[in-house]
């Protein structure tokens, strides 16, 4: 059977003609969507303005009377995150300086916050003398050293993380500080050994290392990152996409929730690559090898493994473009004129995926397309969060 690149559900392979031929084909696919885009919007002229008034009353209701709330919103389940205190506001950096809560703040609300900071863990106080990494060459041991005292603490941070990590419950996500010695996922400084001032690389904090090697299927993320509109939209929609399966699935394993799940999703499941819906689906309707609970394990593991790389802007384009040619003609025009302007703005990258997905949203409910309306893609977070300035970098 041939390889297939789960990015474009096309034939893949090896050297570098074959990775030409994909990144060929990828372009394409693109124009295509593209193509159907223009396509679309040529055929919604003169553009118009905002709905206002009435008549944008009668855009919220349906043909049959039934009127969609703004906050007609699914309940959440709450993904258990761990997070650096200091992003929380704590006090605990090394010069004792309080952080805005940011985005790490607004987050607390919908999810079960395991705060931790390494630093203090091992003992020392607020304020204390900087940290750093050591490391002898690309792929050698992360050393975590106090330059000023000359003291060695890699020891007594990997005695308390192998001790925290082990002990942690079932985890949807990491929030970690970017930049720290312990907690940055991929940006602390690496300095060589022997005292040199120059750093030499950039990597993963040592308590964050282990992170990252014992969670691989977890989202792991910084705050720095999350001021990114995708980043933040991938970050969230892993952890309440997991979150949601263990709260639905997972607790009690059945064929039919399962099924269910599955169903809900079916729009997300879409933007996730050819071969990754075909492995899920397979896995959902596979009652006659397997018990439901291993089903249900095995599905799991699959939507992690998944979930971790983004979808493309082609593959978003491709979900909502399904919900506009399922419709025709038969949209109105001030909705489907509002629907382009969202998707060429996300397009572009000037706006969120949320922003065309509420205006496909606003499509499917004119003309009460349930299907169309797929809860987990029409609101795979809570609104508050998708819409959040993420704020609170330091």
């Amino acid at each position: 059977m041939p390889n297939v690149d789960p990015r474009t559900g096309l034939p893949g392979g090896s050297g570098p003609a074959a990775e030409e031929d994909r990144c060929a084909r990828r372009e394409r696919r693109l124009a295509e969507i593209v193509s159907r885009v223009e396509a679309l919007e040529r055929a919604v002229s003169p553009p118009v303005l905002p709905a206002s008034g009435p008549e944008k009353a009668r855009g919220r209701r349906g043909k049959a009377g039934t009127c969609r709330r703004e906050d007609d919103v699914r309940p959440f389940a709450r993904p258990a995150v761990v997070m650096s205190r200091c992003l929380l506001g704590e006090a605990c950096r090394y010069d004792g300086r309080a952080l805005p809560a940011g985005f790490a703040g607004k987050l607390l609300p919908h999810v079960r916050a395991i705060p931790v900071c390494p630093e203090l863990s091992i003992g020392l106080g607020v304020p204390r003398a900087p940290l750093r990494v050591e490391r002898a060459g690309k792929g050698g041991p992360a050393r975590l050293v106090q330059p000023s005292t000359g003291r060695d603490l890699t020891r007594r941070l990997a005695e308390f993380r192998e001790r925290f990590l082990r002990e942690l419950p079932r985890v949807d996500g990491f929030l970690l500080k970017s930049r720290s010695p312990s907690c940055a996922v991929r940006d602390a400084k690496e300095f060589p050994p022997g005292g040199e001032d120059v750093p030499r690389a950039r990597g993963p904090g040592v308590f964050a290392e282990a992170v990252l090697a014992l969670f691989p299927l977890a989202a792991v993320e910084d705050e720095v990152r999350l001021a990114r509109p995708r980043s933040r939209e991938h970050f969230l929609t892993r952890l309440f996409t997991t979150a949601a399966f263990r709260e639905e699935v997972g607790r009690r394993p059945s064929w039919g929730r399962l099924a269910g799940f599955h169903a809900r999703n079916v729009l997300l499941l879409e933007t996730l690559g050819r071969e990754a819906r075909r492995d899920l689906a397979g896995l959902a309707a596979d009652r006659g090898r397997r018990s439901a609970r291993a089903a249900a394990a095995a599905y799991e593991t699959r939507l992690r493994a998944a979930l971790r790389r983004p979808p493309t802007v082609a593959a978003h384009l491709g979900v909502l473009l399904a919900v506009a040619d399922r419709l025709g003609t038969s949209a109105g025009t001030r909705a489907k004129a509002r629907f382009l302007d969202a998707l060429a703005g996300y397009r572009a990258g000037r706006l969120p995926l949320s922003a065309p997905v509420a205006a496909a949203r606003a499509l499917a409910g004119e003309h009460a397309a349930a299907d169309l309306a797929a809860p987990t893609y029409r609101h795979p977070v809570p609104p508050e969060l998708a819409e959040a300035d993420p704020g609170g970098r330091g």
